[in-house]
């Protein structure tokens, strides 16, 4: 087979799957599964007192059990400096997740299932919510802010896991953060809005139960990553590498000529 009718049918295997993306990649990762049960963040250069166990699944965060109330969550190595900026570059923060108690925002008692970061001005967190304004039924949401919480995403049946992903838009020195549910974009929040001061989780995540005030909170963490684009469309998704690289491999074996006896 020649080289140039190779690259076409290879370049046609590509365009089979436009979300995959050249330049798309996983700046940092903890995914549950794929560590293993038993090994958690701390195994992979995490630091913090998370607490958790991995049951081969997903993270579990639960004190619930213990008297009193803990804080617990890990916080990943650094990222190179300056890959959250604020007006920068695009990135995005994925996680899997699904809340086992409520968060119930009562004094000082956030953020209890929350995951946070920061870039060169601001920190930001954000806040699992099983039951949305402290009722004890109906679906939850994504929260974001201090002493007072405001929805990101809203109407969230917990009853199973689900996938948030925070895409980062720069452009004239302040940011915007896109917050995507299963993959659908939901709403779109100002960088003022979500900003506190600080810098704890600087070009870097944390997760986990984040206060010792008041009460625990349980719930599930199945992965967590850092992307460089903004937007879930744009991430490759493993099944499409997969099919791609079989189909490099078959085409490797059919331009082999077999020799002859």
């Amino acid at each position: 087979m020649s080289r140039s009718r190779r690259f076409l049918q290879v370049l046609g295997l590509a365009m089979l799957f436009p979300t995959v993306s050249a330049s798309a990649a996983v700046l940092l990762e903890f995914d549950a599964a794929a560590a293993g049960a038993g090994v958690t963040p701390s195994a992979q250069g995490w630091t913090g007192s998370g607490g958790m166990t991995n049951n081969g699944s997903y993270l579990l965060q639960d004190n619930t059990g213990v008297p009193g109330a803990q804080s617990g969550e890990y916080l990943s190595p650094s990222l190179p400096a300056a890959t959250m900026v604020r007006g920068g570059a695009p990135y995005g923060i994925e996680f899997r997740t699904r809340p086992l108690t409520d968060t119930r925002f009562i004094g000082g008692d956030w953020p209890e299932m929350y995951l946070t970061w920061s870039d060169d001005q601001f920190n930001y967190n954000i806040t699992v919510d099983k039951f949305a304004a402290a009722s004890s039924s109906g679906n939850g949401d994504i929260v974001y802010g201090r002493g007072s919480f405001s929805p990101a995403i809203s109407n969230i049946d917990w009853t199973t896991p689900h996938t948030v992903f925070i895409g980062h838009r720069g452009g004239g020195g302040s940011s915007v953060f896109d917050f995507f549910l299963d993959g659908a974009i939901i709403s779109t929040i100002t960088d003022g809005s979500i900003a506190r001061t600080g810098s704890y989780a600087r070009d870097a995540i944390g997760f986990g139960d984040g206060t010792t005030g008041g009460e625990d909170v349980a719930g599930e963490w199945y992965f967590l990553r850092v992307h460089n684009v903004n937007d879930p469309a744009l991430v490759p998704e493993p099944t499409s590498l997969a099919l791609i690289g079989a189909g490099v491999l078959l085409l490797n074996r059919r331009s082999r000529k077999v020799p002859s006896k």
